[in-house]
């Protein structure tokens, strides 16, 4: 890659314009497509210019221009930037890129993060999409996280108007200005000026997609992300993610032994349950003993509640509940109280249930310490912990795999969380072998009768 410094500003790519009209002309590169290609990363970051040199050539991708984002960290925050100096950085670069695009007089823009990953096939995939992009495109996603039910335009092509993400997306010239003006100074994230332009302006993105975010560290977020639900290109907000909510039901189980503390979480849980779905979602309580411990004043209106004897098996309680609740819900989502998924890997792993009837929800636990249990509960969006640490061993954590829940077949794993169809579920608890014992005992034979989703995604264990 060339460094954007290196690159002589009388050399435009006017000997290369695209045909606005049909850009996909068959034989042509991305680079006769879109005349300026800029890839956005950190000097101190060399470890991922190198792993995007490695990707660029991978792809065929030529004549990357290197361009040295500006690092937040380094800067004067203003008083009212509502988040990292990383993002902060992250909005300045775009603007200097795009007013560099302007400078140099190009048609288009095509700018790359450095921790963007390709779809296998990528050239040949992205030239059947340009076919079908409409002439009036001024802005062009490879992937976005979109927030509302997109409109398909055309075969691989859809307008969006609120989709953020600027990890792949290309910009026409006839945007540059509006897309200056409005970023120049902002006191706003460019994910949400992003959402400005787009109810603006015809912008639009592939579907499936094109590229998504490596997971890993995020200088702009300044923490771990993971959001494997991209490169599924699944779409994880809009009318058609809450029907599928309003078709779901949580099924907490209370065990007989909990504490005060197990109890705290437990009410955690469903206020995070109600809020961070907005009431989509339903959640019922499977509490096992004889007298109810919960504060029923600390329980959303809207929850579900079943006591069951201290004698039936949390295996029992679960299919005793999913055979009451299956004309309701044609999904459940089996857990044991303390488990948390964050909103996105909840969302993603139930509409994966939904193409696969069964989804794992986590493949790897992390036990929070105390403090941290705490932090999450004041900040149920996880904002402000760093699990890094886990990570590197620093804390004490307890993690197993998908696979290893099950030893010889019999359930043995204290914590569960996953995602299954209802009908599949009952199917299952009918024809378990072993009388009184739940289906999940089952669910590992699945594996060699049908596919399944296997999360990616971690699950954190509040501290009890």
């Amino acid at each position: 890659m060339l460094s954007h410094d290196q690159l002589d500003l009388r050399v435009t790519a006017s000997e290369h314009e695209p045909n606005r009209q049909s850009p996909g002309v068959k034989g042509r590169k991305i680079n006769d497509i879109f005349p300026l290609i800029v890839c956005l990363n950190l000097k101190r970051r060399s470890d991922r210019r190198q792993q995007m040199q490695a990707r660029f050539a991978a792809n065929q991708i030529e004549e990357v221009v290197c361009f040295d984002a500006i690092d937040g960290t380094r800067l004067s925050i203003p008083d009212r930037w509502p988040s990292t100096p990383g993002a902060y950085g992250c909005l300045q670069s775009h603007v200097a890129i795009v007013e560099y695009a302007r400078q140099l007089g190009v048609s288009s823009v095509l700018i790359f993060e450095d921790d963007v990953e390709f779809a296998e096939d990528f050239q040949n995939k992205l030239f059947a999409l340009l076919e079908h992009l409409p002439a009036n495109w001024q802005m062009f996603f490879f992937g976005a996280i979109e927030l509302e039910d997109p409109l398909p335009v055309s075969p691989g092509i859809t307008r969006i108007t609120k989709a953020y993400s600027t990890f792949a997306y290309a910009i026409h010239q006839s945007l540059f200005e509006p897309f200056i003006q409005l970023n120049k100074g902002s006191q706003q994230l460019l994910d949400i000026n992003s959402f400005i332009l787009q109810q603006n302006h015809p912008c639009y993105c592939a579907h499936p997609y094109l590229a998504w975010v490596d997971s890993g560290y995020s200088d702009a977020q300044e923490k771990i992300e993971n959001h494997w639900y991209l490169r599924e290109s699944l779409v994880l907000f809009g009318q058609s993610a809450n029907r599928l909510l309003e078709k779901t039901c949580v099924l907490i189980h209370l065990a007989s032994n909990a504490n005060q503390l197990a109890l705290e979480n437990l009410y955690f849980l469903l206020d995070y349950y109600c809020e961070y779905f907005q009431g989509y979602l339903s959640v019922c309580i499977l509490e096992q003993g004889r007298h109810s411990r919960l504060d029923f004043t600390r329980v959303p209106k809207n929850s579900r509640h079943m006591l069951f004897s201290g004698n039936s098996t949390r295996e029992q309680n679960f299919a005793r509940a999913a055979g009451k609740l299956a004309k309701a819900f044609d999904y459940l989502v089996l857990s044991t109280n303390g488990i948390y998924l964050q909103p996105m890997d909840f969302r993603g792993n139930l509409q994966m249930c939904r193409r696969y009837q069964l989804a794992s929800g986590f493949s790897r636990q992390i036990k929070l310490t105390g403090k941290d249990s705490q932090l999450l509960m004041e900040n149920p969006d996880g904002k402000g912990l760093d699990l890094t640490c886990y990570q590197s061993g620093d804390k004490t954590n307890s993690e197993f795999y998908w696979r290893q829940v099950f030893v010889d077949k019999q359930f043995k794993a204290d914590d569960c969380y996953f995602f299954i169809e209802t009908k599949l579920y009952l199917s299952l608890c009918q024809h378990s072998l072993v009388k009184g014992k739940q289906a999940v005992i089952e669910l590992c034979r699945q594996e060699q009768e049908r596919p399944y989703y296997q999360a990616v995604n971690n699950a954190l264990l509040l501290s009890s």
